[in-house]
């Protein structure tokens, strides 16, 4: 298998994460293979596409995403930070970025938890998911009993697992969770990581590739891997 670009968190690196901007453009061309996102739920219980806990750093509000309802946060402008042109660009509902991808490009759906909160986000993951082809999506999250729990529900999902760090018994931990790939940050990919890993046929997600020298530091695993990246365009010019 060649090389997969995954648009991280929309082709963020050109527009502002997570906002229909960045995903219209990931949808854009042939540069990115993946479009990937990160879900967490609003005060009154909907699935809205953000990375941060917090609202700040990527709007002109303040305090957690989980203090809000959707309404709510629709006051707040998750343009503006980034540049002029994007000024009110509003948070997505979930729906709203499947009926927009609606299965033409592969998603990859980060699925965010915080203690106290978010306890019922796969009963609304598969509910946004009825009738949505499924075949097309990844789903992952730094919880990985949540991930285990997503795969007992319904084995036939396409799982994975991210981690910090340096893992341990990566492979059993994988085959426990029966995931069917794993996100790695790059400076923390080895040649026996990725030996044993393919072994077990379990895919590796590199993430966040965003500048050309890191290429130098994973191009010895040769092709197959997944490549997150702010500027899935940078990959194709290094690898392909």
């Amino acid at each position: 298998m060649d090389y997969v670009f995954i648009a991280h968190r929309g082709w963020s690196g050109v527009a502002p994460e997570n906002t229909r901007a960045a995903f219209e453009r990931a949808l854009e061309g042939n540069e990115a293979d993946v479009i990937e996102c990160d879900i967490q739920m609003t005060k009154d219980g909907k699935l809205v596409v953000i990375h941060d806990f917090s609202v700040d750093r990527t709007s002109d509000g303040t305090g957690a995403v989980y203090d809000y309802t959707y309404e709510e946060l629709l006051r707040f402008d998750f343009g503006s930070w980034f540049a002029p042109e994007y000024t009110g660009q509003r948070i997505m509902l979930f729906s709203e970025l499947l009926a927009l991808v609606n299965g033409k490009k592969r998603l990859m759906v980060e699925l965010k938890t915080v203690e106290g909160h978010y306890d019922d986000i796969l009963d609304k993951l598969f509910e946004e998911l009825q009738g949505y082809p499924t075949e097309t999506l990844m789903l992952e999250s730094f919880n990985h009993n949540l991930i285990h729990e997503l795969k007992q529900r319904n084995p036939s999902l396409y799982t994975g697992i991210i981690y910090y760090g340096s893992p341990t018994r990566l492979v059993e931990q994988l085959k426990y969770q029966n995931c069917n790939f794993v996100s790695i940050q790059f400076c923390n990919i080895n040649k026996e990581i990725v030996d044993k890993l393919n072994a077990a046929g379990i895919s590796i997600i590199v993430w966040t590739m965003n500048h050309p020298w890191q290429y130098d530091v994973i191009r010895f695993a040769g092709k197959g891997l997944y490549i997150a990246s702010d500027y899935p365009d940078i990959g194709r010019k290094e690898l392909c």
